[in-house]
């Protein structure tokens, strides 16, 4: 009697699921270094969580100071508003740096003074 997964006894087990592992590693392999190889120009996750961190940072900002603000200026949301004003300052400066290729900064003679 045959047994029903398509092998016999003398036959060892791990070769029945070595094969059909190894042609997944390789896929799994060929997908991460296309992927890989696609992957040059923005980092999306890093630019996710960098807004999303801004984000969080407004909403503390606005949590602790809109008591005080609004006894000194009276209104609780100056504080918020200069934090917005900054955010989105260095969120257009990350905006422009993301366009630069970082391998052109290197060759021009003001890039870095220091390093002589």
């Amino acid at each position: 009697m045959k047994p029903a997964l398509g092998f016999t006894s003398k036959e060892p087990l791990h070769s029945f699921f070595l094969i059909p592992l190894c042609l997944c590693v390789s896929v799994v392999r060929n997908s991460l270094q296309a992927k890989m190889a696609r992957r040059v120009s923005v980092d999306r996750t890093l630019f996710t969580v960098t807004v999303l961190l801004v984000f969080i940072g407004l909403v503390m900002v606005f949590s602790a100071s809109a008591v005080m603000a609004k006894d000194r200026y009276g209104s609780p949301y100056t504080f918020l508003i200069r934090q917005i004003a900054w955010a989105a300052a260095g969120l257009a400066a990350m905006f422009a740096t993301m366009k630069i290729d970082y391998r052109r900064i290197g060759s021009r003679p003001w890039s870095s003074p220091c390093s002589a």
